[in-house]
C-alpha cells in the first residue's frame, strides 16, 4: 500500500500575505461628463483609499485603483497620461489627481457662483427649494468661510419682495442658520384672509 510520507499542508498565515477586506463599499464610476460632480468623486475617492488603503497596497496599485474607478469616457480622456507617468516615473496618485482636476473640474466654478448669488432672485420659487439651491451656490463659491451677516446680505438681496414684506417689523436674527430658520416661519405662517 503506497501511502505519501507527508500529506500536504495549507500555507500557513505567515506564508501568504492577508490582505483585509474592504470596510467601504465600491463606488460608481466617474463619466466626467459633469463637471460639478468631480469634487464629490475626489472626496469619496480619496476617502475609500484612506480607509481601505491597507487593501489597495501600494502607490501603482492606489493610481491603478483610482484609473478603475473612471467610465469608459473619462479613462479615454485620462489614459495618456496614465502611459506618460509610468514612463517618466511621476505615476503617483496626487498627480492623477492633479490630472483629474485640470480635465473634468470648472476651474471657473467659484465664481460662476458667486455671479449667481449677485444675480439670481427668488422670484415665484417656492422658499425652501430656493434655499437649497442658494446654499449650493454658497459652497460653491468657497462661501463656508464667510461671516454670516454677509451670507445673510446675499440672500435678502435675493429674496422676493413678497417675503421681504412679510418680514417688516419682525426682528432678524442675526446669525445665517438662524435666519433662514426664521425665514421658513414666516414664509409657512397662514396668510390672513382680509373682508
Amino acid at each position: 500500500m503506497n501511502t505519501p510520507s507527508e500529506k500536504p499542508q495549507a500555507p500557513s498565515q505567515n506564508d501568504t500575505a492577508q490582505r483585509s477586506r474592504p470596510r467601504l463599499l465600491a463606488m460608481e464610476k466617474f463619466d466626467g461628463k459633469d463637471c460639478l460632480l468631480h469634487p464629490q468623486f475626489e472626496g469619496l475617492l480619496c476617502v475609500k483609499i484612506d480607509i481601505d488603503g491597507d487593501t489597495i497596497s501600494g502607490e501603482k496599485e492606489r493610481v491603478w485603483y483610482a484609473f478603475n474607478q473612471l467610465s469608459e469616457s473619462a479613462a479615454q480622456r485620462i489614459y495618456p497620461w496614465i502611459s506618460y507617468a509610468q514612463k517618466v516615473d511621476s505615476f503617483t496618485l496626487e498627480g492623477l489627481l492633479e490630472l483629474l482636476k485640470i480635465a473634468v473640474s470648472d476651474p471657473k466654478r467659484s465664481s460662476k457662483a458667486l455671479a449667481k448669488l449677485n444675480r439670481r432672485k427668488q422670484g415665484t420659487q417656492p422658499l425652501n427649494d430656493f434655499l437649497n439651491i442658494f446654499n449650493r451656490w454658497i459652497l460653491e463659491a468657497e462661501g463656508w468661510r464667510w461671516r454670516d451677516r454677509l451670507k445673510k446680505g446675499y440672500l435678502k438681496a435675493a429674496l422676493s419682495t413678497k417675503l421681504l414684506t412679510a418680514l417688516v417689523g419682525i426682528r432678524e436674527e442675526d446669525m445665517d442658520e438662524a435666519y433662514c430658520s426664521q425665514l421658513r416661519q414666516v414664509n409657512d405662517q397662514p396668510v390672513e384672509i382680509r373682508t
